[in-house]
């Protein structure tokens, strides 16, 4: 329903803009949520690369686990994401990646199975 239409009903605009609200709540609660995992997980543990941690503030883990799992998103232990397959602690993926010492011109696997340049 567009948005004008909601808004000629005082009940389904209050409806419509309550939720756009609580979508802003969470995704400010899930960057909080990230952030801390940064600096409590991965910073205090050492790793200090800015790249690597500047990485891990901007992927969104909360998008690749089940629903039921939302909670443990940034939880410092892997995660089932389905298919037999989990997701790496957070605190191992970064050390791996600052091990690595990527350059700009390095070529890193993707889950595609391509190999693809860093940025």
């Amino acid at each position: 329903m567009p948005l004008r239409m909601a808004l000629a009903s005082p009940v389904l605009a209050a409806t419509t803009l309550s939720c756009a609200e609580a979508a802003v709540q969470d995704d400010a609660a899930l960057q909080r949520a990230r952030e801390r995992m940064v600096v409590d997980q991965i910073q205090s543990r050492g790793v200090r690369d800015p790249r690597v941690l500047a990485a891990m503030r901007s992927v969104p883990r909360h998008l690749f686990v089940p629903r039921a799992l939302l909670a443990d998103a940034y939880a410092d232990h892997p995660l089932p994401i389905g298919w037999s397959q989990t997701m790496t602690a957070a605190f191992f993926a970064a050390t791996g990646a600052q091990m690595l010492r990527l350059r700009q011109s390095s070529l890193v696997p993707t889950a595609a199975g391509t190999l693809e340049k860093m940025s």
